[in-house]
């Protein structure tokens, strides 16, 4: 019996688990600061980010708009499993497609 193809297999699902968990979270003044999983419920403030629930993988989208507090991270990726903070862009399409 080969088990070359299920070796393969195996070592490609291995290779992409750790982002297949990634969540998106969302930073906007019109969020509603709730869970900052939606732009609906977007964190509204740069100190109001959850950084208990920001994991290795995960990317922060940030809206655009004036901010009065300083974003601070607190929560670290791992090599080759980063945290992204990024400003989205209509070119984006997880941010795009979020509800909100």
């Amino acid at each position: 019996m080969d088990f070359t193809p299920r070796i393969y297999l195996a070592l490609l699902l291995i290779l992409l688990l750790p982002t297949t968990f990634a969540t998106s979270y969302y930073v906007s003044k019109n969020g509603n600061n709730s869970d900052g999983l939606s732009w609906t419920s977007s964190w509204n403030e740069m100190n109001q980010i959850n950084w208990a629930n920001i994991n290795p993988g995960d990317t922060i989208w940030l809206a655009g708009g004036t901010y009065t507090t300083s974003l601070s991270p607190r929560a670290s990726g791992t090599t080759g499993n980063l945290i992204y903070i990024k400003r989205v862009l209509s070119t984006d399409t997880a941010p795009v497609n979020s509800p909100g």
